[in-house]
């Protein structure tokens, strides 16, 4: 009678074991947070005031020929890798040695022209929103759709002369628009160019492109 009862107690003490330890399974399980889904990017950002505020810091960007101040307004490295990963041999090389390092002399570029000009002040922006477009994943060796604009004209005045230039391509992340060329692309030369400097506020665009 003893051994049978034993028998019994110990059976009863692996069930409640091999049920704590289930218990604490589901615990886990619960509590572990569900993995990040992939990155849709599909919220289109806006053109609004927000946009002219941007628009205008990299004005001041130009201005002070400040890297450290225009990147804020530039694509982000991780967010190009993770659009070009598989796509292209080495993303995070040709974001350094061709996207950066364009941006970079062309920052340069565009602060010589609105020095060289005298005191100047920043009127505005011209962008026309039916210029801007949705990139399908798969188009243009992306693997991560995107809001496409451009070129929209950066409006200032200079010695009471009203000019312009254009920023050549912004595309979205995370619902935030990010240039991605400041000057032409592609180019004749591999130095810094200003895109279609021009003397009155000029006319955005045109459109398409990547």
């Amino acid at each position: 009678m003893t051994y049978i009862l034993d028998q019994v107690g110990s059976q009863l003490r692996n069930t409640l074991k091999l049920t704590a330890g289930l218990s604490l399974l589901l615990s886990i399980a619960i509590v572990q947070p569900a993995s990040a889904a992939p990155a849709t990017n599909s919220a289109k950002p806006s053109i609004g005031a927000a946009f002219t505020t941007q628009m205008n810091d990299v004005w001041n960007a130009i201005s002070a020929n400040s890297t450290d101040q225009a990147l804020k307004n530039f694509f982000p490295s991780a967010a190009y890798v993770q659009m070009k990963q598989g796509v292209l041999p080495n993303p995070t090389a040709d974001f350094s040695s061709r996207l950066l390092a364009f941006f970079k002399l062309d920052l340069s570029a565009y602060h010589q022209l609105v020095m060289s000009g005298g005191p100047s002040k920043f009127t505005g922006i011209r962008v026309n929103p039916a210029q801007i477009s949705w990139i399908s994943p798969g188009v243009c060796e992306n693997k991560i759709g995107y809001w496409h604009l451009g070129p929209v004209r950066v409006v200032y005045e200079q010695s009471g002369v009203v000019k312009s230039f254009a920023i050549a391509s912004l595309i979205s992340w995370n619902g935030v628009w990010k240039i991605i060329h400041l000057g032409p692309n592609p180019r004749a030369k591999n130095i810094g160019t200003v895109a279609s400097p021009a003397k009155g506020p000029g006319t955005p665009g045109p459109g398409g492109g990547c």
